[in-house]
């Protein structure tokens, strides 16, 4: 059994509350929760009998903690991780890693041992049956010259969300590294450039729609990346295009078709399950197994380098070239910036 504290509990960390009570029993738990309203402190007391606690550091002196689970703000996640990660325990992170690719950076350089710790980086798209069966079907579709994944997404109602330096400028970080850990897990690598796009409409304070191209220079291969989160609309699509067919991957709705010529056909209908019980029966496997992490420190690295290059791509009007996004130079959010009215 493997016993988990919760590092905060807002709307998304009580998702992962609810599943290691549920789907997770008998193998998982909470023991603890820091949340610092005193009021949720004592809602989720009583709704999941968790303890729970109003420092950070009553969180950090239990002994009966095996792992801990990070579900606050990406801008609160350096300072977090820099107090976690010298007791040695498991750790499993809410995307983004960090805020900013220089805050990762950061931590790569103060902590040595990081490459071989044992924290995963919760991506949840890779838990997502449709996905996961449209990675192994890639190899049907002949040469893959082109992909495309976008979402479509509601304004956010989560004031920390419209905060530049909590939320890492919005979209291109938030929503994007879902998106970017896509490419490099259907690929198998980070790509070497991006030309991109970005936006706040609306009157959002931090991005809230873009539209990035990134490319490889060792194949003939462009992928687009597009989101949307400015609208009351809701859709997330992956096109994969290869010589001889191409799939439409609707992992909102939990579909896939394959096109060949001009034939349509239905491959999957397999509706949209919650992903995070998934990500934890892998966690719990990496942990309980000494296994590395299938998502490391080093993978959510690269989706902040990623966005670093949408950034600087959309301030300066050009293609970027990702290893041109060193730590001293990495752009981080501009909240000012590239705004439309």
């Amino acid at each position: 059994m493997i016993s988990f504290g919760l590092v905060g509990c807002g709307l998304h960390g009580e998702r992962y509350l609810r599943h290691l009570g549920r789907e997770l029993a008998g193998r998982a738990r909470a023991v603890c929760v820091w949340r610092r309203d005193e009021d949720e402190r004592r809602r989720l007391a009583a709704e999941y009998g968790v303890e729970t606690v109003a420092r950070f550091e009553e969180l950090l002196e239990r002994d009966d903690v095996d792992a801990y689970l990070i579900v606050t703000p990406p801008g609160l996640h350096e300072d977090e991780l820099r107090r976690l990660l010298p007791r040695g325990k498991p750790l499993l992170v809410e995307k983004p890693v960090t805020a900013t690719l220089a805050e990762a950076d950061g931590l790569w350089r103060d902590f040595p041992a990081l490459p071989r710790s044992a924290l995963m980086v919760a991506q949840t798209l890779r838990y997502h049956p449709v996905l996961v069966q449209a990675r192994e079907m890639v190899g049907e579709l002949g040469e893959l010259h082109r992909i495309r994944v976008q979402q479509r997404l509601e304004p956010t109602q989560l004031q920390w969300q419209q905060d530049a330096a909590m939320s890492g400028g919005g979209s291109v970080t938030l929503t994007g590294v879902h998106l970017y850990d896509l490419l490099r897990w259907f690929v198998g690598r980070t790509p070497d450039a991006v030309m991109g796009r970005a936006l706040n409409v609306e009157g959002a304070r931090t991005t809230n729609v873009f539209d990035a191209c990134f490319e490889y220079e060792d194949r003939e291969l462009l992928c687009a990346t597009e989101v949307s989160k400015f609208a009351n609309t809701r859709s997330c699509l992956l096109e994969l295009v290869g010589t001889r067919a191409q799939l439409i991957v609707d992992y909102q709705e939990g579909w896939i078709d394959r096109i060949e010529g001009r034939s349509r056909t239905r491959l999957l209908e397999g509706g949209n399950p919650p992903t995070i019980p998934q990500l934890l029966e892998s966690f719990c496997d990496s942990v309980e197994r000494s296994l590395p992490m299938p998502v490391d420190f080093h993978d959510g690295r690269e989706t902040l380098r990623m966005a670093a290059g949408v950034f600087a791509s959309s301030r300066e009007g050009r293609r970027i070239r990702l290893d041109e996004i060193a730590p001293e130079n990495a752009p981080g959010p501009d909240p000012a910036e590239r705004r439309s009215t």
